[in-house]
């Protein structure tokens, strides 16, 4: 009897050892680096390759806000014990010369293991502007919170909102210039 129960328990370990091993195999989806998941991820978009302008550190997520010609994008890229997987990116969008700011969000609810995600992305065609500033409140609450951001010679810019418990809107965006004149004004719905 006790030969047979130790023999069951290998076919446990070694089952579980196989499942690892696909798991975490050169063949699984997942990338060693989080360039690498962000190429990949570029590559299921058909867009790319993009040139990375900035790269923001989140908990086990990078944010990279990303040119490519006439585009800008923002991808997230998310890490899973040892891999880098494609997560939810900003959809690329054409910058529009016609206007004075063009930007596009993406925003991810909470779930057991990561806290949501409000992404805003953008490019300033005018160049007097020098700042932009964000107003978001949070989906339970109504308290307004609001960010800056300096712009620098890439005119892009990019915020990321995070939370445990709560999910972020955005209710305004604005330009100002150097002056802190409201160049440009756009708020959300309610």
């Amino acid at each position: 009897m006790n030969k047979r129960y130790l023999t069951v328990i290998e076919w446990i370990i070694a089952f579980i050892l196989l499942l690892l091993c696909c798991r975490f195999s050169i063949f699984s989806i997942g990338h060693i680096s989080a360039l690498n998941a962000h190429k990949f991820s570029e590559k299921t978009m058909h867009y790319g390759p993009s040139k990375i302008i900035k790269e923001i550190d989140l908990k086990n997520r990078k944010v990279l806000l990303c040119k490519y010609k006439d585009w800008i994008s923002a991808d997230v890229v998310e890490r899973n014990f040892i891999r880098w997987y494609p997560g939810s990116p900003v959809s690329p969008r054409p910058i529009d010369y016609t206007k004075k700011v063009t930007y596009s969000w993406s925003a991810s609810g909470v779930s057991d293991n990561r806290d949501s995600l409000l992404t805003v992305i953008g490019y300033a065609n005018d160049p007097t502007i020098t700042k932009i500033i964000l107003e978001a409140k949070k989906q339970k609450s109504s308290t307004i919170e609001t960010q800056t951001y300096k712009l620098d010679e890439s005119h892009m810019f990019i915020f990321n909102l995070t939370d445990k418990k709560d999910m972020y809107f955005f209710t305004d965006i604005k330009a100002v210039d150097k002056d802190r004149k409201v160049i440009y004004e756009e708020k959300t719905p309610q």
